[in-house]
């Protein structure tokens, strides 16, 4: 398929082209890719139809509603289509369509974003994944894992706020405030202990968290508890429930610094955190759901916020905490340190994964 020669043909099954975390990535990556040399085929699996999906249909040379079709029809369909490469935007989540890719309508497949795993299947011949050494070995994958060239994912630079380099959120409260902004479902026993300490040897300190259904007295009670049981009163929780975008991203506003999840590291709540000008702690582990963090920490320079072990990642909450001044500098940088890196680089994220997709096909 060279270039000039014949446009390569590129599927992407998703059902989330639309007002969603993916389709915020990948919609404005859709809008720069060279349609001189690309032509993208959308299978839409949602009936949802809003302004992010309409702008997404903008970008496709073809747009196929594959809701209500089986996988078997959907596969007809793609086959049809002869794509060249087809592309997976939701492994193991809600819409996902994976039992059409055991069908192998294209001859090359692959599976990227929409779930920060392997799927498990041998009919996926890659993963997308950051430039990471670790997951370029393999191990953690059924697939084999292709790197981009420069980050995992970008977004448009109006992500980033502009109120980012305002005062320390403990400079008006006078205590330091940890936070989380994941659903807590992500948020693993082993956390919450690792939480635990980092509160007990900061003692004035406070902790945001995000609990589905956070107005429910039983879910907060329940949380409020795993912590009780490690020590830590339940004042010094601010337990809230799932939030709009602009309550959300305000939130960020308040956190001093982040506690990133693990195992399953956040993804676009790190990437959030960073454009609201709030630094994260992240403990890296072997798969991409457990180095998201740190890949996103690494792109922008903010290596010394990696943790190896646990105790690595309660020793550098402790140590950030104390160190106000430090503190505020990374959260003064943090815009510009984002500005000049890939993660908000559309144009260039697009040619990288051009570059990709060249690569996959020869």
């Amino acid at each position: 398929h060279k270039t000039g020669r014949k446009k390569i043909r590129v599927g992407w099954v998703s059902g989330d082209l639309r007002d969603h975390a993916v389709g915020n990535f990948v919609v404005p990556i859709l809008e720069q890719l060279d349609r001189t040399q690309f032509e993208s085929i959308v299978y839409y699996n949602s009936h949802i139809s809003d302004a992010m999906s309409q702008r997404a249909r903008q970008a496709t040379a073809r747009w196929h509603a594959t809701a209500d079709m089986s996988d078997a029809q959907l596969a007809a369909r793609i086959r049809q289509d002869d794509v060249h490469l087809l592309i997976d935007l939701a492994g193991h989540t809600d819409g996902s369509r994976l039992q059409v890719f055991a069908h192998r309508p294209a001859p090359v497949q692959a599976t990227w974003l929409g779930y920060p795993s392997t799927t498990g299947l041998t009919s996926m011949d890659y993963v997308l994944v950051p430039p990471d050494p670790i997951l370029l070995a393999g191990g953690w994958c059924s697939e084999t894992p292709l790197a981009l060239p420069d980050c995992y994912c970008a977004r448009d630079a109006s992500q980033l706020s502009t109120e980012a380099m305002l005062a320390q959120p403990c400079d008006a409260n006078g205590f330091i405030t940890f936070g989380c902004l994941n659903n807590f479902a992500k948020v693993s026993p082993s956390a919450v202990a690792t939480w635990a300490r980092i509160l007990d040897e900061v003692p004035d300190a406070r902790l945001i968290l995000v609990a589905t259904g956070g107005t429910d007295d039983e879910l907060v009670s329940d949380i409020r508890a795993r912590f009780e049981t490690l020590g830590v009163a339940a004042a010094r929780l601010d337990i809230r429930s799932r939030m709009n975008l602009q309550t959300y991203r305000a939130a960020y506003r308040e956190i001093d610094i982040g506690l990133d999840p693990f195992p399953f590291n956040g993804g676009t709540t790190g990437f959030d955190s960073l454009c609201m000008g709030a630094p994260f702690i992240t403990l890296e582990g072997l798969g991409l759901h457990a180095r998201m963090g740190g890949n996103l920490l690494r792109v922008i320079g903010l290596h010394e916020l990696i943790a190896s072990t646990v105790d690595d990642y309660v020793a550098k909450a402790v140590a950030l905490a104390s160190r106000r001044e430090e503190l505020r500098q990374i959260r003064v940088d943090l815009p510009q340190r984002m500005r000049a890196s890939p993660l908000l680089d559309i144009k260039r994220f697009a040619h990288g994964l051009e570059q990709v997709f060249h690569k996959i096909l020869r």
